[in-house]
């Protein structure tokens, strides 16, 4: 999962995200990926509220934008399963 990360990055290398921001990612796009019964505006918030909860909302912001990424690929049948 992390390797579809990457190219849902916007001027950022996977490299520099910080653990929790991409831990609570993998976790994202693991419910993404693997549990299509739940929306991905739950899943997107829920991730959300991890980030605000022990990061900041700066990471709020980031983990959003690149999980409604996420969401749009999947949406659009570019994600994979």
């Amino acid at each position: 999962l992390e390797g579809r990360l990457g190219p849902l990055l916007k001027n950022w290398d996977l490299d520099r995200v910080g653990l929790v921001e991409r831990l609570i990612l993998v976790l994202a796009m693991a419910e993404l990926h693997h549990a299509p019964e739940v929306p991905s505006r739950v899943v997107i918030n829920e991730a959300c509220e991890l980030a605000r909860s022990f990061s900041g909302e700066d990471s709020v912001r980031f983990v959003n934008g690149v999980l409604d990424r996420a969401a749009a690929d999947l949406d659009s049948g570019a994600g994979g399963a």
